[in-house]
């Protein structure tokens, strides 16, 4: 995954697979120790993620001014302090954590003086203990575990440092395709691939109402569990916040996106903890979910006739078409997949970034089969080249923005189906 350039902004933890040690630095950087140091978590992923990757390696103070703290190359080592003054209090962090929130832990993280490489070593006489998850917890506990899963696999492809350079778009592309996806493969813009947080849809789902993306930032989720009277459901819930999961349908809509983008020096893989506002202004970005998964997408729902919806009571997702048109719905409403006659949807909005300097995708489905639908639409030249037609899209011009609302259909269990429900061409 490439550094996020352009100064100091938010280190995004790099994925990896089935690494305990990994998991441990993301509860601790999740901990309530932790919640308002933005600059003590990037120290923390940074160093821990260097260590992983190189055990034994000597991390320096001038690397982590560099890439934690923004500071020049040039720059004389020695002179400036803020990388022992942040070391010193990540330091008393890590202490606070495992003698508060992080005491059953029976690994420690600990950043010894002189190196900058945290160390994890056993806790002197460990609890061993099997901790139970409350029955109330059990159906969103399974769900994260599929989610984890699903997003491992996804992560073993970037990991493969040969695929990431050999993948430079997917050249049996038809022109539909290329033409469309050319909106997010310059060379002289970063791409940023924000996925969803379904650990953020899990709580909603747990405490039966949604997070804006103010409360998402400020992580007031946490307020919330904490006012909940049931120890176990409380601590089952804190846990699911203090992981990083996305769904099975993101990940496999991610490797069809990086089949036609390339995973290039120029392509940011982001948790959407872990982006930032200002990149819906200075890059190109891809965001996966709903504004149920995630909350980023209320920074472009303004552009949007098509906005996604979802009934707290009813426990059903559905689509608001603002402005309906002969023979379209006011309300597109999802039909659970548990039922004979199952119908899911997904919203596709291609628009201008922030400083319309750019372009921004956002793709969120209903359900899983709705993001399937999605990443078919987006990678197949026929359902591209009938869009652009349909759009009056001149052959030599850049793909026009739009948004499209797909159903997916599944009738008595036959395999399910796609159709184009309504469409909108967007001013650029």
């Amino acid at each position: 995954m490439a550094h996020q350039a352009g100064g100091p902004g938010p280190i995004a933890p790099r994925p990896r697979v089935a690494d305990a040690r990994w998991d441990l630095v993301l509860r601790v950087a999740e901990s309530r120790c932790f919640q308002r140091s933005a600059r003590l978590r990037d120290f923390l992923f940074y160093v821990a993620s260097r260590a992983l990757d190189e055990p034994g390696v000597a991390i320096h103070e001038q690397e982590i001014a560099i890439h934690v703290f923004g500071r020049s190359p040039d720059a004389t080592a020695g002179e400036d302090t803020i990388v022992r003054v942040h070391a010193s209090q990540l330091r008393k962090r890590l202490q606070e954590y495992f003698a508060s929130e992080g005491a059953q832990e029976n690994t420690l993280i600990e950043i010894p003086r002189g190196n900058y490489a945290p160390v994890f070593k056993e806790r002197e006489n460990a609890p061993v203990s099997r901790r139970r998850w409350p029955r109330a917890l059990t159906p969103f506990v399974l769900s994260g575990v599929v989610a984890g899963l699903a997003i491992v696999c996804g992560w073993l492809m970037l990991e493969n440092r040969d695929l990431r350079r050999a993948s430079r778009g997917d050249s049996s592309a038809g022109p539909a395709v290329e033409r469309f996806w050319s909106r997010f493969t310059r060379a002289d813009r970063r791409l940023d691939i924000v996925l969803a947080d379904s650990n953020l849809s899990l709580m909603e789902d747990l405490l039966q109402r949604p997070f804006g993306l103010d409360e998402y930032l400020n992580r007031s989720y946490f307020s919330k569990i904490e006012a909940l009277s049931n120890p176990d459901l409380r601590n089952g819930a804190r846990n699911i916040m203090m992981r990083q999961h996305t769904s099975l349908a993101d990940a496999a809509l991610l490797r069809k996106v990086l089949r036609l983008t390339g995973d290039s020096d120029r392509t940011n893989l982001i948790f959407s903890r872990d982006f930032h506002a200002r990149y819906l202004k200075t890059d190109d970005v891809i965001l996966f979910g709903s504004r149920r998964s995630n909350p980023w997408v209320e920074l472009v729902e303004d552009q949007m006739n098509f906005r996604f919806g979802f009934d707290e009571n009813d426990r059903a997702a559905f689509i608001v078409n603002r402005q309906s048109r002969a023979g379209e719905q006011g309300v597109y409403r999802a039909v659970p997949r548990s039922g004979m006659d199952a119908a899911s949807y997904c919203v596709i909005a291609c628009l201008p970034n922030l400083s319309r300097t750019g372009s921004i995708l956002m793709i969120a489905g209903t359900e899983m089969e709705g993001t399937e639908a999605g990443g078919e639409f987006l990678t197949s030249e026929h359902w591209l080249q009938n869009l652009s037609r349909s759009m009056q899209a001149a052959p030599h011009e850049p793909f026009p923005y739009f948004e499209v609302l797909l159903k997916n259909v599944k009738m008595g269990g036959t395999s399910p189906h796609f159709s184009v429900v309504a469409w909108r061409r967007v001013k650029d």
